[in-house]
């Protein structure tokens, strides 16, 4: 029987100030373990043992869901369209969740995820994918990857054909926050975060579409979100916080570029013709279902005081890029 986590290999990441490579090492182990596991049901596809190999040796990136020329999704299976999707929204805190959440609430082709997002993520339980290795270092990660394909295939097959199935934004069952990144606050906030990489490998495992998009925001104006306003942490802590989850951000969807269905920034409103393609709507009737929910507090010129530009440069780097590779694997 492969052997797919013992708590004796782990390291002791009980420090707020781990080494971010670290964690990132540690994921990669389990993924790769996880994948090795599923290949070896004939369900997976097999990890690549060559050093430097790309990443999509290890996982699939290429979603069951495709666009067309139009922006508009596309899929057939047996002659038949089919768009039925689960669907993630990726972004830091303060980029546009709970907004999100609301345009949903409208959403005729939305339905719940059922049982799926609280396999992801639940806030103090040891009973979910995403759960802080900080807090639950011994959770069987194993068990639960086993229950989220399950859970993935059964509900997919009690959906309608025209389903669209968000995964996070305040869409689920149980305690799963908003599923931004980092998701909850407390001494293990940094390992509080979605991985894309096992959540597309147990769809790859289940047979089902999924697909992602990816929600930015001016950095200042996520930092006057989160810091300012809410208090999450300290300007120059909360800083360093998005800094380093922008970069997880940008690191999982350039393993998954063609799960990228839409780029949707808060401050324009860009991408609103692609989000409402994802959701079913005309890019006339989204526009207006945007306008309608949207609250406006006029505009804001805050910019983070001077005292922590050069840690705000590093921010504003992390944000352009994870933008700018968000375009790209559109393009693709």
């Amino acid at each position: 029987m492969t052997k797919i986590w013992d708590p004796a290999d782990r390291q002791n990441f009980s420090s707020p100030g781990v080494s971010v490579v670290s964690l990132l090492l540690e994921n990669r182990h389990l993924r790769e373990q996880l994948a090795s596991v599923a290949v070896g049901r004939g369900e997976g596809h097999a990890a690549s043992s060559q050093p430097g190999a790309p990443a999509e040796k290890n996982f699939s990136s290429r979603s069951l869901v495709t666009r067309g020329a139009d922006g508009a999704l596309q899929k057939t299976e047996g002659g038949k369209e089919n768009v039925k999707t689960f669907l993630f929204f990726a972004g830091v805190e303060g980029t546009g969740h709970h907004f999100v959440s609301a345009l949903l609430k409208s959403c005729k082709n939305c339905v719940s995820n059922g049982p799926v997002g609280g396999l992801l993520y639940s806030h103090g339980s040891n009973l979910s994918l995403w759960s802080s290795s900080c807090n639950y270092p011994g959770s069987d990660s194993k068990l639960i990857f086993r229950k989220l394909v399950t859970a993935l295939r059964k509900y997919w097959k009690e959906l309608p054909q025209k389903a669209v199935i968000p995964l996070n934004c305040g869409r689920s069952n149980g305690n799963t926050g908003m599923m931004s990144y980092p998701n909850f606050g407390g001494k293990c906030r940094w390992s509080q975060h979605p991985d894309l990489d096992s959540l597309f490998e147990a769809c790859d495992v289940a047979g089902v579409n999924c697909g992602v998009v990816v929600l930015t925001r001016d950095a200042d104006r996520v930092i006057k979100s989160t810091s300012i306003n809410r208090k999450f942490s300290p300007v120059a802590t909360q800083i360093r916080m998005m800094t380093t989850m922008l970069s997880v951000i940008n690191s999982q969807i350039q393993r998954h570029p063609h799960r990228v269905l839409a780029c949707w920034n808060y401050d324009t409103w860009s991408g609103s013709k692609e989000l409402g393609n994802v959701l079913g709507y005309s890019n006339d009737a989204f526009l207006s279902l945007v306008k309608r929910e949207y609250v406006s507090k006029g505009k804001s010129n805050f910019s983070v005081p001077p005292q922590h530009q050069p840690l705000m440069k590093s921010m504003r780097l992390a944000n352009d890029q994870l933008m700018s590779a968000c375009k790209a694997a559109l393009a693709q």
